[in-house]
């Protein structure tokens, strides 16, 4: 059986994810969490319904979460890191693993 995962869906579990971590994680890892790793495990029979990449996904979930005026988490991320480390303010990209199981 064919399971169909939605494109906003996954982007909304990824941003939520994020948010339960703001709140139930202790203040002090909190200001010290940086890049955002996520751990993905897709099933041989998964179809995406989705436009965007598997990456450009998890992206969009980490910027939902990190400009939500609510979020504490601290966007650390920088653009071109080797010269101008300009902040990407949504910490973004994301550090994906994608396992086939």
């Amino acid at each position: 059986m064919t399971t169909t995962i939605r494109q906003d869906d996954f982007v909304q579990s990824v941003a939520d994810a994020l948010q339960h971590i703001s709140y139930y994680h202790p203040l002090d890892y909190i200001h010290a969490l940086g890049s955002v790793v996520v751990f993905v495990k897709v099933g041989m029979d998964v179809r995406w319904d989705a436009t965007l990449s598997l990456q450009q996904m998890v992206d969009e979930g980490v910027r939902r979460a990190y400009l939500l005026p609510d979020n504490i988490l601290r966007a650390s991320i920088v653009a071109d890191p080797a010269f101008t480390r300009k902040n990407t303010r949504d910490n973004t990209p994301a550090v994906v693993h994608v396992e086939l199981v």
